[in-house]
């Protein structure tokens, strides 16, 4: 079977129940003002999963939006074609 390539999904979400997260463009403009390559930004229930294209970028990307958003937890998770999402 072919493999897909690996990809990176960053999980953020509110450190505090139903605190207040940055609209999508916030994240883009934070990430891409740093050089990271993002895929999609997705609001999905009260988190956003931001999608990278590169998976060697997820440590900086995170470190990034960790530090641009205070109030909010980033989880770097990542797919590979073969097997389910493991936490990292």
């Amino acid at each position: 079977s072919r493999r897909l390539p690996d990809e990176v999904m960053l999980h953020i979400t509110p450190l505090h129940q139903g605190a207040p997260l940055p609209d999508g463009f916030y994240i883009y403009q934070r990430l891409n003002e740093r050089g990271i390559a993002i895929k999609s930004i997705t609001p999905e229930n009260d988190s956003i999963i931001v999608r990278l294209s590169s998976p060697e970028q997820s440590g900086a990307a995170r470190e990034i939006l960790s530090t641009a958003l205070p109030h909010a937890l980033v989880i770097a998770q990542r797919i590979n074609g073969t097997s389910p999402v493991i936490r990292s």
